[in-house]
């Protein structure tokens, strides 16, 4: 994916305006999402949507031009952590699995069903375990 730069724009994902005409952002940004629209969105041409710097701290740039940011996060370019503080805590979370059990019965056999048999038979149950994870609470 390359993108080929409109006029008054250049740069590896045309993020450097060079036009005094379109030196508004709002202008760079119309421009290079109708450049990149026409083509296949590539991530270089996304890129440039969002500026030199780009989205941070694993934020992604949207057809809009701006950053949609991770939680925990938020910014222009995700630059700035939502919590200067976090409080570590537990989270209890339960899993479940299929158990198999063993059970004896005694059933009639033998002819005319006149014995008593002893016989195991199988079954399956649901059990529940909690466990716990380590979770991380903004403190503020």
């Amino acid at each position: 994916g390359v993108c080929s730069c409109r006029r008054g724009f250049k740069g590896k994902s045309c993020e450097t305006v060079i036009s005094r005409v379109q030196s508004g952002n709002s202008a760079h940004v119309a421009a290079h999402r109708r450049l990149c629209s026409r083509r296949k969105k590539s991530r270089a041409c996304l890129k440039g949507l969002c500026g030199v710097k780009g989205c941070q701290n694993g934020g992604k740039c949207s057809t809009s031009g701006k950053c949609v940011c991770r939680n925990g996060f938020h910014g222009k370019h995700c630059q700035h952590r939502r919590c200067k503080v976090y409080k570590r805590s537990s989270e209890p979370y339960r899993r479940g699995y299929k158990r198999k059990y063993k059970s004896v019965v005694k059933v009639k056999c033998g002819p005319w069903g006149l014995d008593t048999c002893v016989k195991e038979r199988s079954f399956y149950k649901m059990e529940y375990k909690t466990f716990y994870r380590t979770v991380y609470v903004c403190g503020l």
